[in-house]
């Protein structure tokens, strides 16, 4: 699956890596500049209880017209940025792709249905926890469950 991972900060790093791990065309999307250049140079090193790891296979931009339409957009920017996130990382959105909200914060898939219609959201929260080291470098602090779900409750094949 093609991903694109708009605003690739700790957790969203953290998520990138791992799905990167898992085979997935990922690609980071974020306006800091020297860890997109880190990431792009030598990776991303994930710290977990002390042992470092490093993703190699992670692609890492400033421009989203670089990565063109993605399966699914997994938004990880902070709450109060979601509409200009949105709008400045549009080339990757196209009709069928699937816009996941996995922030803090109420009112993410309003905003986010600015931009496409509600039958593309889902959205999630984590139980996670990651902080940014340096660029390039996270630290999963914290290991929790995920839920994701469409936004009207209905069970779904794309869950």
């Amino acid at each position: 699956m093609k991903i694109a991972i708009i605003g690739s900060g700790a957790m969203g790093s953290l998520y990138g890596g791992i799905l990167a791990e898992e085979g997935h065309e990922v690609y980071f999307i974020d306006v800091f500049e020297e860890h997109i250049n880190r990431v792009n140079e030598k990776g991303l090193c994930i710290v977990e209880k002390g042992v470092e790891r490093y993703v190699k296979n992670i692609r890492a931009t400033t421009n989203a017209e670089e990565v063109g339409i993605v399966d699914l957009a997994i938004v990880f920017v902070k709450s109060t940025i979601t509409d200009l996130a949105v709008e400045q990382n549009k080339a990757v959105i196209g009709e069928h792709t699937t816009i996941l909200t996995l922030q803090n914060g109420i009112g993410n898939i309003e905003k986010i249905n600015k931009y496409v219609g509600k039958d593309q959201i889902i959205a999630g929260t984590s139980a996670n926890g990651a902080s940014m080291i340096e660029p390039g470098k996270i630290n999963h602090a914290g290991n929790g469950g995920t839920v994701i779900g469409e936004i009207n409750g209905q069970i779904t094949d794309r869950i």
